[in-house]
């Protein structure tokens, strides 16, 4: 009991969590609609980006910062009194570290020392911070109630974000007493392409027995039990990508057979798949290709290799595409692809490996184009299987691969810019399978 009680004490004193009394104010000077209309933006930035509720994100910021007057909100725009790691450390999304006196109270009372905080360049930063924050594990079961935020806060504070007691309580009653509520944004147009239909992408694999199987995206970056699709599918079929062709938000299949032919299965949001339909033909010469959402019309579109060059054929809806046109030159140097939206503006983008390990990411423009490519990392020859796709529902894409040296089944969850956190080990035994690509 001493050790988890310490353990959220560390985790509070280091994000604020109503600790740091010292630099807040016990009355606000500002008038609650000044305030509430002044920061609603940031709070809806907070839900698009990372799925916290516009409410809760308001609501604790409130408290958090004494409706904006704390010192440390005034003078560095630091709305939920997050601190560096260390004198030099802000982190990833925060500019400067500050010195200054707090209190902090714990078991053994309370007492006035000196700590470094965050400063930011903006209140929309900060708040982006606090929902960087809440994609960690710690508080992944939150994210099981986002169409609750009564209850997303309650088990926000449950996994520790605060010591106080009544911290989830008074939460709600800013949320109440101010209806935060109407803040609360609805989820983009543009579905999630999950097999079974919830907003968690599933990961579809075919082991060496032939068989495919779905697994289902859960709100921790994890899968659910696997799901069996059907057979038939190797000795037929060089490759296969999901996608949701038609904008309904179940993901459907399409594969390449052997003979050139391309092939289509209509998802029937029954948990099952129509029978394969012809939709293409020519195939052949494809090396490698991935579905996704080019232009953001909530229609899967396909990019192709063909030698030196990418090709993209926009979807018109039910498997149908219009004839290709080229979009990229200089892909002979990469050997495999994914696409996935990246920040959750609707338009795919794309990672891809070099045979020397690095990873690229070309950002889409929504219009069919890409940018130059980035180098986002490196050691991917570790990898031998990858997939794009957003796990955790918090619409940025994540990358689900596996090792070759020990077949695990790893995930590196994305950070919004192409760029992605540090792998972490979700699964082993996956020397057999191959992973249809997003």
């Amino acid at each position: 009991m001493k050790r988890r009680l310490l353990a959220r004490l560390t985790a509070a004193a280091l994000f604020g969590g109503m600790l740091s009394t010292a630099l807040v104010n016990s009355a606000s000077a500002v008038p609650p609609e000044t305030y509430i209309s002044s920061y609603a933006a940031s709070a809806q930035t907070v839900q698009q980006q990372y799925g916290v509720p516009a409410s809760v994100a308001l609501g604790q910021s409130i408290l958090e910062s004494a409706w904006g007057e704390s010192r440390l909100t005034r003078e560095r725009r630091n709305f939920f009194g997050f601190k560096c790691t260390a004198s030099n450390a802000p982190g990833p999304i925060a500019t400067s570290c500050h010195n200054y006196p707090t209190q902090e109270c714990g078991p053994s009372g309370c007492h006035t020392v000196n700590q470094y905080f965050r400063g930011y360049a903006s209140s929309t930063d900060s708040f982006r911070d606090y929902g960087r924050l809440l994609r960690t594990s710690r508080y992944a079961a939150a994210f099981d109630h986002v169409d609750d935020p009564d209850q997303f806060i309650r088990e926000v504070h449950r996994a520790g974000y605060a010591t106080d007691p009544e911290y989830a309580n008074k939460v709600i009653s800013l949320m109440r007493t101010y209806n935060l509520y109407r803040f609360n944004t609805t989820a983009p147009d543009r579905p999630a392409e999950s097999v079974d239909g919830d907003r968690f992408e599933d990961l579809v694999a075919v082991d060496a027995n032939d068989v495919m199987w779905m697994y289902p995206g859960r709100s921790a970056g994890t899968f659910g039990a696997a799901v069996r699709v059907g057979s038939g599918w190797i000795d037929n079929y060089n490759r296969v990508a999901v996608g949701d062709s038609n904008g309904d938000g179940f993901a459907d299949l399409f594969a390449t057979a052997t003979d050139g032919v391309l092939w289509y299965w209509h998802n029937d949001a029954k948990g099952g798949f129509s029978s394969g339909t012809q939709v293409g033909q020519g195939w052949k010469a494809v090396q490698w290709f991935t579905v996704a959402d080019v232009n953001g019309d909530d229609k899967a579109d396909i990019l192709a290799k063909v030698g030196d060059y990418l090709n993209l054929y926009v979807g018109t809806g039910r498997g149908q595409f219009a004839e290709p046109r080229r979009v990229g030159t200089g892909w002979n140097q990469v050997s495999r692809f994914a696409a996935g939206d990246a920040d959750g503006d609707g338009d795919a983008d794309i990672w891809g490996t070099k045979s020397d390990g690095t990873l690229l990411f070309w950002k889409g423009n929504g219009q069919g184009g890409f940018s130059a490519p980035a180098v986002v990392g490196g050691g991917w020859q570790g990898v031998r299987e990858f997939a794009v796709l957003d796990v955790n529902g918090d619409r940025r894409a994540d990358i689900v691969g596996v090792k070759t040296s020990d077949s695990t089944l790893i995930r590196w969850s994305g950070d919004g810019d192409g760029t992605f956190a540090a792998p972490v080990q979700i699964g082993h035994g996956w020397s057999t399978h191959r992973l249809a690509s997003y």
